[in-house]
């Protein structure tokens, strides 16, 4: 009895030194982050960014009144596909751009494909610091398994959604020739940009 209430001590001290290392690894990516902001001039001075069981959000200071700015950012902070990367992108795909376009619009694989491209450099990144923040890993039905879709799924109105959306996926990524990049990463980064990328007139 003694035995295996140390082994379950043990065991729920590990999982606490854990969490805190966990903790600590993303307060430091954060403050890299807001270091890199203020480097970079973007103005935010009424709202902090912190960090919850529920990822990064905003949280203001202050009662913010009406049309007042928030946040200011400055146009080379923000990540989009360039004419040049479209360009060049556009001439790679160019045999099989309908077979892709029908799938996904094209600025989003613009931005799947630049994210990913990003991500490739690690921290010589100009991003690094807010591709070091995003989720590493997803739940959404895009990256459930045949047999967890069939489970958790199957008779609801989003199975066949789900189903029809990995497969379009699947089609398009056997699309790009020699990629550097699997499946997984490959969803990963469409997963990223179709719930956080918003379009501007710049």
């Amino acid at each position: 009895m003694m035995k295996r209430r140390l082994s379950n001590d043990t065991s729920q001290e590990t999982k606490i030194l854990k969490l805190d290392q966990t903790t600590a690894k993303n307060d430091e990516r954060l403050e890299l982050f807001k270091k890199w902001l203020d480097e970079n001039n973007v103005i935010y001075q009424n709202v902090d960014i912190c960090q919850s069981s529920f990822g990064y959000s905003l949280r203001s200071k202050i009662e913010i009144a009406s049309h007042t700015h928030v946040i200011q950012i400055p146009k080379h902070v923000l990540m989009y596909a360039d004419c040049h990367f479209q360009q060049e992108t556009s001439i790679l795909f160019r045999d099989v751009e309908n077979l892709i376009y029908d799938q996904i619009d094209k600025e989003t694989f613009y931005l799947t494909l630049f994210l990913l491209e990003e991500r490739l450099k690690g921290n010589e990144s100009f991003w690094y610091p807010y591709l070091n923040l995003l989720p590493k890993h997803f739940t959404t039905p895009l990256f459930f398994t045949d047999e967890q879709l069939d489970n958790y799924l199957e008779l609801t109105s989003p199975y066949h959604m789900a189903r029809t959306m990995k497969e379009s996926m699947k089609d398009v990524y056997e699309l790009i020739p020699a990629a550097k990049f699997n499946l997984h990463d490959f969803l990963w980064a469409y997963t990223v940009i179709s719930s956080r990328a918003f379009k501007l007139k710049l």
